[in-house]
């Protein structure tokens, strides 16, 4: 009998533990749709932002180190030739990484 009242429990037990689980699932899906979903887009501009700034100061320095820093007159034409070098670079990575 006691083997009986024991099985019982630990079924009733995983029972409950299931349900739990289940319901803690739907919360966060429910959270995750109201509160995160909706600011991912928003999310993404700032990172896309924050993204062109580092390579903007990344540029920026690059171009000091070759003593054409913002002073210098092929200052523009330095920043232009990295941004192609980097967009070249960018376009080789994306074609040997898409199928």
């Amino acid at each position: 009998m006691r083997n009986g009242k024991a099985a019982a429990l630990a079924e009733r037990l995983v029972c409950e533990i299931h349900t739990a689980l289940w319901a803690t699932l739907l919360a966060f899906a429910l959270y995750f749709l109201a509160f995160i979903l909706p600011q991912l887009p928003e999310a993404r501009t700032r990172a896309e932002r924050l993204r062109l700034h580092d390579i903007a100061a990344e540029d920026e320095l690059s171009c000091g180190r070759l003593h054409m820093g913002p002073d210098a007159p092929l200052h523009d034409q330095c920043l232009i030739e990295l941004q192609a070098y980097r967009s070249g670079v960018e376009k080789r990575l994306a074609d040997s990484v898409s199928p």
